[in-house]
């Protein structure tokens, strides 16, 4: 193989690397902007208000990104759970212990289908 074809491999690979590395950063600026939003709230509560446990403020986070994941997915739970890399069921539980699974029911779709199977004899054996 030509080393000048090696080349131009390495710089695609380098190339498609680049472009995920700017994704990851550009979501990492999104997630840093909206962590510096919830600090600026917390230094503007009122004054003789206690302040929040680390608790709380971590609670308040989730709830609020589990907001912003759920709008961005259309409520579909599936996607949801992809994106956050969560089991479903754990995103339920999730969603219930904030209130969102109340505030955003999954929509009831079609009735299941009926299916019907043939009846088996007393021997297992299938009837015709």
């Amino acid at each position: 193989m030509p080393k000048a074809r090696r080349t131009d491999y390495s710089l695609v690979v380098v190339e498609a690397e680049m472009g995920r590395m700017q994704q990851t950063l550009a979501k990492l600026q999104g997630e840093v902007a909206r962590l510096l939003r919830l600090q600026e709230r917390n230094r503007e509560r009122r004054p003789g208000e206690a302040p929040k446990t680390l608790q709380e403020a971590l609670e308040e986070a989730e709830r609020q990104y589990l907001l912003e994941v759920g709008q961005e997915c259309g409520w579909s739970r599936t996607r949801m759970a992809r994106v956050l890399k969560l089991d479903r069921k754990s995103l339920y539980r999730r969603m219930h212990k904030y209130g969102l699974a109340e505030a955003h029911p999954v929509s009831a779709g079609p009735p299941p289908r009926k299916v019907s199977r043939p009846t088996r004899g007393a021997r297992g054996r299938r009837r015709s």
